[in-house]
């Protein structure tokens, strides 16, 4: 039985999973765009990686939390939902490399979805499972102002990221929503992805939008010098 446990987009089978699942939504046209702490890796490695595969950038792994789950936004029905978890079932079994990947449906439903990543090279075979948390209304967001939910989905960017081989192009969504969804948990995992985020913007000259922080929600905005102290190391 595979064994439930936390990745970074460093880890393989991980990776291949939200490569496989993103290509899939571009093949059949479906808005979706990555959301949480796999979106916040995404960034972040993206910033780091200036365009390298992620495996030769040295220290990576230092700057991602992991996490076991894709967090996704979608407009999607929820039929178009469960076709797509029935599509992706099985399809995605294709030799990266030296490595044969193969993904699979572990549980099927609208609620918490999971799916087998395995991966068989020439002398070892690894498995990742990984929870799926697909939102597809705005209901599904926490305290954030329901009118921009589409905004966060139409304005996402795309980043182009490799890791081993495999490539992947992830919309995600703007950092100022993702900080914004981060500042009303405030957990510490959230205080953890907000400041390694927005450390990462800081030393790549990216400027962070907070104006778009403000409007994303009136909830944020008592949020926002929290958010500054916590960037000064005032913790």
């Amino acid at each position: 039985m595979v064994k439930e446990r936390k990745y970074d987009l460093l880890n393989k089978e991980y990776f291949y999973g939200i490569s496989a699942l993103f290509r899939e939504f571009s093949e059949k046209k479906i808005p979706a765009v990555l959301v949480g702490g796999a979106a916040v890796q995404a960034k972040i490695a993206s910033l780091a990686s200036n365009g390298r595969p992620l495996n030769e950038v040295q220290g990576l792994e230092n700057l991602l939390r992991k996490t076991d789950d894709f967090d996704i936004s979608t407009v999607a029905t929820d039929q178009q939902v469960i076709d797509f978890l029935k599509n992706i079932d099985g399809k995605y079994d294709e030799a990266v490399g030296n490595n044969i990947y193969n993904l699979k449906i572990d549980r099927m439903g609208l609620k918490k979805p999971k799916i087998i990543v395995e991966r068989a090279g020439e002398n070892d075979y690894s498995d990742s499972l990984i929870s799926l948390n697909i939102e597809n209304s705005p209901r599904d967001l926490l305290r954030l102002d329901e009118k921009y939910y589409e905004t966060i989905i139409n304005n996402s960017e795309t980043l182009d990221l490799e890791n081993s081989g495999i490539k992947a192009s992830i919309k995600v969504a703007k950092p100022e929503y993702l900080i914004a969804a981060k500042s009303l948990r405030f957990a510490d995992r959230d205080r953890e992805d907000i400041y390694n985020l927005t450390k990462a913007m800081k030393e790549s000259n990216s400027k962070i939008n907070w104006y778009g922080l403000k409007i994303i929600g009136p909830y944020n905005i008592d949020r926002i010098g929290e958010i500054k102290t916590l960037l000064r190391g005032d913790q």
